[in-house]
């Protein structure tokens, strides 16, 4: 009977060779290795099974950032019902403890694109991946479909930040997204996480989500002439307090 340990690798190798749909728009990142597996839970809720993959395996938080290879962060959905406010809310979170006031005052353009991902529910099987090709810059896909796109390196960073910076959601998250889990529990993760999928009817309904040029552009217009209120909403990236 093979071992937890060598099953792990094996379906690892599989990892290796599989084609996702970010991967089918950057052929190059098919070959980078899976480094680390966990996932992300909030009030006993499992939101999302992350994976990050290096050109470089390593199990060094300051080395993942230093290197400067490819990286990508995965996120396949677990829940069955993610709401955007409840998405933005955790996000706008996570970016904020983790990061300097200079980052989020940079990258405050592209923090709020990423936090207002979902204009519906995200649901079990999408997909959200974060593509860092140091001489491309930074590309986020939801379900395949380009939601950021060739943003500066540093903001792949920031959002990395939320994972294995100084506050990541557990210790044990960080542990394995630095580390990959070679044990039973792992195993199955590692199957639990391939397995994750969404339908070609679900990318469609995600490409309903992606806005025109032009509509970007008069929302980014509306933004400039409408400040919101102090506190009002989760969707605005919140200043540190000095």
């Amino acid at each position: 009977k093979k071992s937890p340990y060598l099953y792990c690798l094996s379906i690892m190798g599989a990892l290796l060779f599989s084609i996702s749909p970010a991967a089918s728009a950057q052929q190059e990142f098919e070959d980078l290795p899976l480094n680390g597996l966990a996932i992300y839970k909030q009030l006993r809720k499992d939101y999302f099974v992350g994976g990050l993959y290096l050109q470089s395996i390593t199990q060094d938080a300051e080395s993942t950032f230093n290197f400067a290879g490819r990286k990508r962060m995965d996120m396949r959905i677990l829940i069955d019902k993610w709401s955007p406010r409840r998405f933005a809310q955790q996000w706008n979170q996570a970016i904020l403890i983790n990061n300097d006031q200079e980052s989020l005052d940079q990258f405050s353009e592209e923090i709020l694109t990423f936090i207002e991902i979902p204009k519906e529910n995200l649901a079990t099987g999408d997909r959200i991946t974060v593509d860092l090709d140091p001489e491309q810059g930074t590309t986020v896909y939801l379900n395949g479909h380009i939601v950021i796109d060739k943003a500066d390196n540093q903001f792949f960073e920031v959002l990395l930040n939320t994972w294995i910076g100084q506050r990541p959601p557990s210790s044990e998250f960080k542990k394995n997204i630095l580390t990959l889990p070679a044990d039973e529990a792992g195993t199955d993760l590692l199957i639990q996480y391939e397995g994750l999928n969404y339908a070609k009817s679900r990318a469609n309904k995600v490409a309903t989500w992606i806005e025109k040029p032009e509509e970007n552009n008069a929302l980014d217009d509306s933004r400039n002439k409408m400040a919101p209120p102090p506190g009002a909403g989760t969707t605005v990236v919140a200043k540190r307090s000095s």
